[in-house]
């Protein structure tokens, strides 16, 4: 069976039939996925009345049976979540001279779900002056589901797909529409950028728990565990004994 689309049912007499996005309106696509969005406005006052956020399988990755249905529904997942915490697009942003260090960590739809510390990975002095502002930078852009929420006037939604980790922090590093994040790619050259490396987990480790970040730490730990030189601050947290002691002083 083929699902063709979804209905925005807003009474039993205002049914919007809502069609899926065709293979040319994707605004991003790799070897992994495809994900866009669409917002719908109330054409009295343009407010938003609805958005669709909708993410599908590349057709080479759907067939390879590796890869289970969970695998499909994780990665689907991390598609819709970059989308709910992408920054969108706007001419002021594209114009201004630098990014609002608040969104320092988030997706940009500006540089296609990637973010701007996936682009300053290779400037360790950078990240150390950048980082730690993050969290006290005053937020002047919203994500594209927070402005969406503001809109409706609807917080209490928004709380309720932070319990389903569809809505990480904006101040937590976070995965791109490749199912990477900014912690993978410093393995991606011959020689891992461990300095860079060591800055962001300073500021992850000192951030609060949560689910997101947990996850992207055990996907970092087999590169860890490669690294020929071992990071002073940060291998007690990476070992591959069960039975070895962790001195966490």
């Amino acid at each position: 069976m083929e699902v063709t689309g979804t209905q925005f049912i807003l009474n039993k007499a205002i049914v919007i039939d809502i069609p899926n996005i065709q293979r040319e309106e994707w605004l991003f696509a790799n070897e992994t996925a495809m994900s866009s969005y669409k917002i719908y406005y109330n054409q009295d006052n343009l407010a938003k009345d609805a958005i669709l956020l909708e993410a599908n399988l590349a057709e080479v990755l759907n067939c390879r049976k590796e890869f289970s249905n969970s695998d499909h529904i994780m990665i689907l997942k991390y598609q819709v979540r970059c989308l709910m915490n992408m920054v969108p697009f706007s001419l002021t942003q594209a114009l201004a001279s630098e990014i609002n260090q608040s969104n320092f960590l988030q997706p940009m739809e500006l540089f296609e779900g990637q973010s701007m510390l996936a682009y300053r990975i290779d400037d360790e002095n950078y990240l150390g002056h950048a980082l730690p502002k993050v969290p006290t930078t005053e937020r002047k852009t919203n994500s594209l589901f927070e402005d969406f929420i503001k809109d409706l006037n609807a917080v209490n939604r928004a709380e309720l797909f932070a319990e389903d980790y569809y809505m990480p922090s904006q101040l937590e590093v976070s995965r791109d529409f490749t199912c990477s994040n900014p912690l993978l790619r410093c393995f991606l050259v011959a020689n891992p950028l461990q300095a860079s490396l060591e800055r962001i987990l300073k500021y992850m480790f000192a951030r609060p728990f949560s689910k997101n970040q947990s996850m992207i730490f055990m996907e970092l730990m087999p590169k860890m565990l490669q690294l020929k030189e071992q990071s002073n601050e940060f291998a007690k947290y990476f070992i591959d004994s069960p039975s070895a002691e962790l001195n966490m002083d």
